[in-house]
């Protein structure tokens, strides 16, 4: 905790003096220690050097713990006093690590994101909106010259306010993509898709209120998504945003990152296309087919390479070392679930439900091939559709234990009389065969649509198709079977369709023929023992 909170650092102090003491009896003639040029090194910890490592190690050694001892270390200031003491940047990170380590107190809601914001931050930032009156819309340096000279009149450190309300605002949304990551949790989402657009509001819009309250550029373009020496915030939304929709592809979101990237300036650095960008890769990871997984170690890869400190240009390794952004591959699970039709061996859609083994969880509809949700360990799935035969099976115990490189496939198999999804979307053309069909076309071309049986094709085009029928078995009117005898194959065939018993046809034909060549020879007593 000293490395966070700050203090004499008495191992640094005994280590320096004791390497004078070795240097002086050697007779090398230093009588000071060597020191750095570029960090203060003195008695005390250098917070600013020690405080983000130490902040997300303590995270991540109670990771999902609840520890409420370990958490009140990382207790963020209640007070404008004490508010001076700590960097604006340093409560995004402990807002992270506290969710890190809380990691079931995280809701996926934007009361939640507000939770996390000082009363302070919060009481002050909205004084902004009522003071902001007399600033100038439509010039940004008259409007920041009158907006200085107004926020003279209070005692309060407003620009520190901006400051604190922006980043804790992004640790709680970075915070929560971590809890959601790979779930594509629709409240998650939509919570932090509300900050991302408040963010943008403020980068883009000079009205008296977003002037008010809009922090300087580079740390707005942090939060954003983007960098620059003093941060990144914009770029901590846009990647919390698609941490949570991982490899949905979801078409909303995508439309949101591409606004906010769409501007390019001066201001524009490296960092920016590095946090959009992966953002929009996460959105389409592995073309569709992959998700984040939520196992500690995932967390932890997904922590080291999404660390909201972007470079400004590619030889920026002050911060964070660059090659660890590519860590978040550690974390990429293929989840996908496929069905596949057992009579044609191709991919089809199915609609199916996924049931959680915490019952206290609504059952998930979804439509295969899709990815399966990584949010909750899943008990059963089963087939959800009255065009395919039931089938259910258990998942096991744990999805992590499944190969990063397999996939889940279902072998499924389509009814008869029924159209896939792809040709029949809403049931119509399915509907059409159930009340025998239409009076327009043969009855080849409707059965086609619905099987590829090479047995049941040939019957409708030799049987009831009267064009290919032979004259041999052309029979009138008789026993009331119908007008003709394609009418009873057509019938027939619609029947065995529609019941699930094509198997049937055989002896449908065999009592027909023996109905009507008994009427036709007018056999007395004929047995009926020749059908079976």
């Amino acid at each position: 905790s000293r490395y966070i909170l700050g203090g004499r650092d008495d191992f640094e102090s005994r280590s320096r003096r004791e390497a004078a003491e070795r240097a002086n009896a050697s007779g090398a003639g230093f009588s000071e220690p060597e020191q750095c040029s570029r960090i203060s090194e003195g008695d005390s910890i250098n917070t600013d050097l020690t405080a983000p490592a130490a902040t997300l190690a303590l995270g991540l050694m109670y990771l999902r713990t609840g520890n409420k001892p370990i958490v009140s270390i990382l207790n963020l200031p209640d007070t404008h006093f004490l508010l001076d003491y700590v960097r604006p940047d340093l409560l995004m990170l402990r807002i992270i690590s506290r969710s890190l380590i809380l990691w079931d107190d995280v809701e996926p809601t934007a009361e939640w994101i507000d939770a996390q914001i000082p009363d302070v931050v919060q009481e002050s930032y909205d004084e902004l909106k009522s003071n902001s009156s007399g600033f100038m819309p439509n010039d940004e340096d008259i409007s920041s010259a009158d907006k200085e000279q107004s926020e003279a009149d209070y005692p309060v450190d407003w620009r520190a306010i901006r400051q604190f309300y922006i980043y804790t605002v992004a640790g709680g949304c970075f915070g929560m993509g971590l809890r959601y990551a790979g779930t594509a949790n629709p409240q998650a989402a939509a919570a932090i898709a509300e900050r991302l657009c408040e963010f943008h509001k403020l980068r883009e819009e000079n009205d008296p209120v977003s002037i008010a309250r809009k922090p300087e550029r580079p740390i707005l373009e942090m939060c954003l998504g983007c960098v620059t020496n003093s941060g990144d915030v914009f770029g901590c939304v846009a990647i919390s945003l698609a941490m949570v929709m991982a490899g949905t592809g979801d078409v909303e979101t995508m439309r949101l990152l591409r606004e906010i990237r769409w501007r390019c300036d001066d201001d524009v650095r490296y960092g920016h296309h590095m946090a959009y960008g992966s953002a929009l890769g996460l959105l389409f990871l592995g073309g569709g087919s992959c998700t984040l997984g939520r196992e500690p170690e995932d967390i932890a890869a997904l922590l080291l390479s999404f660390f909201p400190r972007y470079p400004i240009d590619t030889n920026d390794n002050q911060f964070h070392l660059q090659p660890l952004r590519h860590f978040y591959a550690l974390a990429v699970r293929n989840n996908e679930l496929e069905t596949i039709d057992v009579d044609t061996r191709k991919p089809v859609f199915v609609p199916i439900e996924i049931e959680f083994k915490d019952k206290s969880k609504k059952k998930m509809k979804l439509t295969a091939p899709c990815l399966l949700p990584n949010e909750h360990i899943i008990s059963h799935i089963r087939l959800d559709s009255d065009r395919y035969y039931p089938i259910e099976f258990r998942m096991p115990k744990r999805l992590s234990s499944v190969s990063k490189s397999s996939y889940t496939s279902i072998l499924v198999k389509k009814k008869s009389g029924v159209l896939s999804y792809v040709q029949d979307p809403h049931s119509r053309r399915s509907l059409l065969i159930q009340s025998g069909g239409s009076k327009s076309g043969s009855t080849l071309e409707l059965i086609q649509s619905f099987t590829e049986d090479p047995t049941l094709l040939a019957f409708a085009k030799y049987l009831c198709d009267d064009k290919k029928l032979p004259t041999i078995v052309r029979y009138g009117s008789r026993s009331g079977f119908g007008n003709s005898f394609e009418e009873f194959c057509a019938s027939v065939l619609h029947e065995c369709q529609t019941e699930e018993k094509p198997d049937l046809l055989p002896l449908y034909l065999s009592l027909y023929f023996w109905i009507t060549t008994s009427e036709s020879n007018s056999i007395q007593g004929a047995s009926s023992c020749s059908v079976w």
